[in-house]
């Protein structure tokens, strides 16, 4: 699948254009440090109603572990309740370093994956699916990558320094065996509806349904909190037995949800 990630350098996109072109994915700029992308909403809006498969990143200006975490809390706070099919990036760069050692701070493959590790906990605790964007460079050398492997990799390695075209580079050319990355950004090149050029991806694994097949069953994440809702009956399911966890939930079930919590205090269970 064709992807293109995005942000304010890219101005104004025309994304009925991009979409005619065979694009059909867009990771958007959410944030950087403590900033919000002041394109991230125009360009969320119109690619979700263009219907282009969505993820998110954030780049990372950390000064320590707590930084990511406050970063992602940043992140999550701009997607409210958005949970984009592409998941969330946190991109680690030359840029994130140099800001660091500036301001007198020691970066190391230690620093960095903690830094890494800490955003990715807040974001799939956040119940958003989680990956990081690396080069080469910071994969093999620059990060402990054993404390990584588990998690998605979106690898920028560029297969020149000139203007890529996908129609130059089969996506069959994909370094999967020697990297293992779900996204590969292999160049910058020009796609209508974008002034100037921007950068080109490939999706090289299926997206994650918005919801899963059976949506009775709750993320994997959510797990234990579900069970325990249920076992102490805060949810009770509708008529046919269903719990329903992915859908969105009314004021009237809110208000039974909270009278349930009520009870189940004032009965002495939550001691």
């Amino acid at each position: 699948m064709k992807c293109l990630d995005i942000s304010r350098h890219n101005g104004i996109i025309d994304f009925s254009a991009v979409k005619a072109d065979g694009i059909d994915a867009v990771i958007i700029r959410a944030g950087y440090g403590m900033t919000i992308d002041p394109m991230f909403e125009r360009n969320y809006t119109e690619a979700d109603k263009h219907g282009f498969k969505i993820g998110v990143y954030w780049f990372a200006y950390p000064l320590s572990p707590l930084d990511s975490e406050r970063e992602a809390y940043k992140c999550l706070a701009v997607l409210n309740t958005r949970r984009p099919t592409l998941g969330v990036w946190y991109d680690y760069e030359y840029d994130s370093d140099a800001y660091a050692q500036k301001r007198k701070v020691r970066t190391s493959a230690e620093f960095r994956t903690n830094c890494l590790l800490s955003f990715h906990k807040v974001m799939t605790t956040g119940g958003n699916r989680c990956g990081f964007y690396l080069n080469p460079d910071y994969l093999t050398s620059k990060v402990i990558r054993d404390d990584i492997k588990h998690i998605p990799l979106w690898l920028a390695r560029w297969v020149n320094s000139t203007i890529a075209k996908y129609e130059d580079v089969p996506i069959e050319t994909a370094p999967v065996s020697e990297y293992g990355m779900e996204i590969w950004q292999f160049g910058k090149g020009y796609v209508p509806g974008v002034k100037g050029a921007v950068d080109l991806n490939y999706i090289l694994t299926k997206p994650p349904d918005e919801k899963p097949e059976n949506t009775d069953e709750p993320s994997e994440w959510a797990i234990p909190a579900t069970e325990w809702a249920k076992a102490n009956g805060i949810f009770a399911g509708d008529g046919d037995g269903n719990f329903r966890w992915h859908d969105k939930i009314t004021r009237q079930e809110a208000a039974q949800v909270i009278k349930n919590m009520y009870e189940f205090i004032m009965n002495g269970k939550g001691e």
